[in-house]
């Protein structure tokens, strides 16, 4: 593990939350990833999101950043906040000199 991937890995660990994902990887599961998340506000549609994607969107949608390996989200997993189920739209992981250092993630 590089210093950059244990100085991300500190910081979602110290700002971040737990978030439980009831469907990772395409199997039913409740596994806890700590995670940034923050609303999908409309410069990051427009940054991710073609304008047919945008349309899309069940708004309010949600920004999720994870650290390093365990960020193995792929699009159609999911979980649960404040009652409501958001699905994974997009994914984009981040890499430096071939290492996955954190994973931006778009649920609607």
């Amino acid at each position: 593990m590089s210093a950059l991937l244990d100085r991300f890995t500190a910081e979602i660990a110290r700002i971040g939350e737990d978030v439980t994902w009831t469907k990772l990887n395409g199997a039913t599961v409740g596994t806890v990833i700590r995670c940034v998340v923050r609303p999908l506000d409309s410069g990051n549609m427009n940054s991710f999101l073609d304008s047919v994607e945008q349309m899309g969107v069940v708004k309010p949608g949600l920004l999720v950043e994870m650290a390093g390996s365990g960020s193995s989200v792929t699009v159609g997993d999911g979980f649960t906040r404040d009652g409501r189920a958001f699905v994974v739209l997009k994914t984009f992981p981040f890499r430096f000199n071939n290492e996955l250092i954190y994973t931006r993630v778009l649920l609607s």
